[in-house]
């Protein structure tokens, strides 16, 4: 399984596994504007969302 850039796999308490949106420190230090945040627990869905992100992230 491929993962889009800036995306991680966290498995929560309850055993689901979720991705989330990290930016790295190096680009929150450079105020980048596109926020770290929970995305979907389906993987279709997160890729969706994040795909959404780096193309912020990218302007």
């Amino acid at each position: 399984m491929q993962l889009p850039r800036h995306v991680r796999i966290r498995r929560l308490k309850s055993g689901v596994t979720s991705f989330y949106y990290e930016i790295s420190t190096k680009y929150r230090n450079m105020k980048c504007p596109v926020p770290s945040e929970p995305l979907e627990s389906d993987f279709a869905l997160a890729c969706e969302k994040a795909k959404t992100l780096n193309g912020q992230f990218d302007e």
